[in-house]
């Protein structure tokens, strides 16, 4: 996840559901953001360091390594130093950490269902994604729904924080005509909105 796309995550994030001075949501957003971008450089240096190592102890066993240097010498290296890295830089728990694991598990997880069906493997070759694609949708949104109306409990507070937003606090006019105002989170995402074209 590239640090500018998260830092406008984290601004729409912070702005839309903290409560504070919007000198507080800045330094929340300052905060998270040098999280994440501590944690992607820890990363790719514990992911480029055991790689490194297990390159070297392969060269020491005397097999021959066709790759360049920083990549993987063998195809399970990946996901050694990939794991090694996983467990020492994301695995201990953060709101960031959280976000960050929960966005490549959802994107590893349709990665490997394409793996399986460009290899053959059934029932995911007999499909194509943009048929399957309307009932990830539905069953997805399906649960989450469930969750939230049934097992609210259950769901990460920042999630479940936003649907109270959206599906509770939203039935309720507590500032009148103030309502049909841009709010700052409304605000915020227009201008990064704006500061991009």
């Amino acid at each position: 996840m590239h640090r500018a796309y998260f830092l406008r995550v984290a601004m729409v994030m912070i702005f839309l559901f903290q409560k504070g001075t919007i000198r507080e949501k800045l330094r929340g957003v300052v905060r998270l953001t040098f999280e994440h971008s501590k944690n992607l450089a820890l990363f790719v240096g514990v992911y480029k360091s055991v790689l490194a190592v297990l390159r070297a102890n392969q060269r020491s066993l005397g097999e021959h390594v066709a790759t360049e240097v920083g990549k993987p010498g063998a195809h399970w290296h990946a996901a050694v130093a990939g794991g090694i890295g996983g467990y020492l830089v994301w695995g201990r728990y953060s709101g960031v950490n959280y976000q960050i694991v929960m966005y490549l598990m959802s994107r590893a997880l349709i990665s490997l269902v394409r793996v399986l069906a460009a290899k053959g493997y059934q029932p995911f070759a007999q499909h194509q994604f943009k048929h399957v694609y309307p009932l990830l949708a539905t069953v997805v949104w399906a649960g989450v729904m469930w969750l939230y109306e049934n097992e609210p409990a259950t769901l990460h507070p920042s999630l479940l924080k936003s649907m109270e937003y959206l599906y509770d606090e939203s039935c309720h006019w507590k500032d009148g005509l103030v309502e049909f105002l841009p709010s700052p989170a409304t605000t915020t995402v227009l201008l990064l909105t704006w500061m991009q074209l």
